[in-house]
């Protein structure tokens, strides 16, 4: 009885954090960054230049990717940077000031949400992290997430902690991403 009740459980976890959805028009597969536009000009690279497109700030950019992929649920898989200092200090609290002796690097990492896909209003809805962890991300994944079915863009604006040589800055980011195929 107690493995029946623990199986329940379980599932009914698994169904919670998916939730159907009409996915008539949403395009499956990976989408490949265009933009990741700063609301202010920030330099997190420490060259002395600041800038609002952060590509110009971070050393590879270009390999962060999204991905919508509907096994048993949808998932969106996102790829994109946390700071990592002096490498090995990494998805923690990011110390409160930036010395000249600190190393920072970027590197990328694996955010995974269940979502829904709201056709009438073209958005992807997050709801839950597919995995749980106690790591301190100083990206704030987004609730809702635009899609143009005619250009096959998804868009987004999130929120990002920032190790800067004045401190700790929060910046808010404009992401969009385009088709790049299916998976």
């Amino acid at each position: 009885m107690k493995k029946n009740n623990v199986l329940f459980a379980l599932m009914s976890v698994f169904f919670i954090g998916c939730s159907s959805s009409d996915n008539n028009e949403l395009i499956y597969g990976d989408y490949a960054i265009k933009e990741v536009i700063a609301d202010i000009p920030i330099d997190i690279n420490f060259d002395g230049v600041s800038n609002n497109d952060l590509t110009k700030e971070l050393a590879s950019p270009l390999i962060s990717t999204l991905a919508l992929y509907d096994y048993e649920c949808p998932v969106i898989f996102f790829y994109w940077m946390e700071p990592m200092i002096d490498n090995r200090v990494f998805l923690s609290e990011l110390p409160l000031m930036y010395t000249d002796d600190m190393v920072l690097n970027y590197v990328p990492v694996q955010h995974e949400y269940y979502f829904s896909f709201d056709s009438n209003n073209k958005t992807i809805v997050s709801e839950s992290k597919v995995v749980t962890d106690s790591k301190i991300y100083s990206f704030e994944f987004p609730e809702k997430l635009s899609y143009n079915p005619r250009k096959k863009e998804i868009s987004f604006t999130a929120r990002q902690k920032f190790l800067t040589k004045e401190g700790i800055r929060t910046v808010f980011l404009s992401f969009k991403y385009g088709f790049r195929g299916d998976h």
